[in-house]
């Protein structure tokens, strides 16, 4: 697997793909807590769709070393 450092895009990228992992981190905790975690699926979906846009299929991302996706 690849591996790209946030730090080293354009400031406007590295917010961009920063939000969308937030998203998606903050629904796969919420979905592990909820009574009906199937809803979060195709948001979660939705979050990984995005971030394989900006960055590609089969890429980690690092912020200064540590593993921020997946």
């Amino acid at each position: 697997m690849k591996s790209l450092d946030i730090t080293s895009l354009d400031n406007e990228l590295a917010f961009r793909l920063r939000l969308q992992i937030a998203l998606r981190y903050q629904a796969i905790k919420i979905r592990a807590v909820s009574s009906q975690p199937e809803k979060f699926d195709e948001y979660i979906a939705q979050r990984v769709a995005a971030i394989e846009k900006m960055i590609g299929k089969a890429v980690s991302v690092t912020d200064s070393g540590k593993i921020i996706y997946p």
